[in-house]
């Protein structure tokens, strides 16, 4: 298993388990029972309400890179692909999700570290919000959130280094804090001790 997630739907607790080498999967938690699958497999997955329907974003390796699935019925709602001038986006490694001023927004992380903003709502790619990095500037975890109903994303770096960027402005607003030792929190490629699946490379 590589990432999890829960929603309320139809006042049923959900859970959804993403694993890269196998399936989507999504389960009643009250009853113990699965509900839905997907194939193809998945690196990130966050929960959302879009147009009055809780769905789950889907990240993953294969194109399109974000999909939006419905947990009890396993209908795909959507696909967000990004506009072409964007040019190659790699492999979804993190997913984030938040309300502003009414409209769903998403965040993600991707395999060359770079992070992106999309609206869920009109299935839009809305821009790069942190450039690529390679080496020991590689982010590995996100999150976001609504400060001051403005959307950030919160970034961490492999060298212990933190970052809040302004999503909507889409550059950095500011360093959170640095620390001397490696990040080991959070989801992305290099996190962690224990063994798994390989991530998705880089294609230059």
């Amino acid at each position: 298993m590589w990432a999890a997630a829960t929603e309320t739907v139809d006042c049923r607790c959900v859970a959804v388990i993403a694993d890269p080498s196998a399936l989507v999967r999504s389960w009643d938690l009250a009853a113990g029972r699965p509900l839905a699958s997907l194939a193809g497999g998945a690196w990130a997955a966050a929960t959302s309400a879009v147009n009055g329907r809780s769905v789950v974003l889907v990240g993953r390796q294969s194109v399109p890179r974000l999909l939006m699935w419905d947990p009890v019925t396993g209908e795909a709602v959507g696909d967000l692909v990004s506009d072409p001038s964007a040019g190659r986006i790699g492999a979804v490694v993190a997913v984030a999700t938040a309300v502003v001023d009414g409209s769903p927004k998403a965040v993600t992380l991707h395999d060359d570290s770079s992070v992106r903003a999309w609206c869920l709502a009109e299935q839009q790619y809305e821009g790069l919000v942190a450039p690529l990095t390679h080496g020991n500037q590689q982010r590995v975890s996100l999150t976001a959130a609504v400060v001051g109903g403005r959307l950030v994303a919160i970034t961490g770096g492999w060298e212990g280094q933190v970052q809040r960027w302004d999503v909507a402005a889409l550059h950095a607003s500011d360093e959170v804090c640095a620390t001397d030792r490696p990040h080991r929190s959070g989801v992305g490629p290099r996190h962690g001790r224990r063994r798994q699946p390989s991530p998705p490379r880089h294609r230059r």
